[in-house]
């Protein structure tokens, strides 16, 4: 099992950073991701960022963008 952390960025900012097992973001679609967050970041939501992959959740979350 691998995760990755991803976050949406924008010229208005950028979210904060999730983390998830990289087979489940592989079967979300975009739409599916963007719920993962509330409502009032959609003005952030414009690209999706997504790390490498990481043998332990800790190491994803240590990932920096």
């Amino acid at each position: 099992m691998t995760y990755v952390k991803f976050r949406f960025t924008s010229r208005h900012g950028s979210t904060a950073g999730l983390i998830i097992e990289t087979r489940k973001l592989e079967q979300m679609s975009v739409r599916e991701v963007s719920r993962l967050f509330p409502y009032y970041e959609a003005g952030k939501m414009k690209r999706l960022q997504v790390s490498p992959q990481y043998q332990t959740w800790e190491e994803a979350f240590n990932h920096t963008f």
